[in-house]
């Protein structure tokens, strides 16, 4: 038999059940927790917007409304990984955005220094990996990076 690979509430949002993640988060569940490389709240975002292209239906966003309204927090974990509005982006999840940029003023443009995406990797990724990923930052001659460049970057030291 194969064992289940969700944690309970990624388990409940892959299930788009509901009340059943209300009753977690609800018992003190971490609203930001990873799971298979993905926040809590990109895993909604991940499945609404697939649901939507597969079946041809509307998005529906109440995973991703239920999760905000519990301050899932939408920046990329770790730092320069795709994140929760660059899924938005991706599946044209227009609510999932609006959501993000009406409760943490969301800023698309962010920019990511050394010292942020060391602190946010340094336990996601192999320390010479992780030092290969730095050089090719600071070898673009900028202080910091926006999240395209970062990920760009990232997935060429993969």
């Amino acid at each position: 038999m194969i064992e289940n690979p969700w944690t309970p509430a990624h388990q409940a949002v892959e299930s788009s059940d509901h009340a059943e993640l209300i009753r977690l988060l609800d018992e003190g569940a971490d609203v930001n927790e990873v799971c298979w490389g993905m926040t809590l709240l990109e895993h909604a975002i991940n499945l609404e917007g697939d649901s939507a292209l597969q079946s041809g239906n509307p998005i529906d966003s109440r995973l991703t409304a239920i999760l905000l309204a519990y301050g899932a927090d939408p920046r990329p974990q770790p730092p320069g990984a795709e994140g929760a509005m660059h899924l938005a982006d991706h599946y044209g999840h227009d609510i999932a955005r609006r959501l993000i940029n009406l409760i943490y003023d969301y800023d698309q443009d962010a920019h990511f220094d050394t010292t942020q995406l060391r602190e946010g990797l340094a336990h996601r990724m192999p320390p010479a990996q992780l030092d290969e990923f730095i050089a090719a930052v600071e070898a673009t001659g900028d202080q910091a990076v926006d999240l395209d460049t970062a990920i760009a970057l990232l997935y060429g030291t993969r």
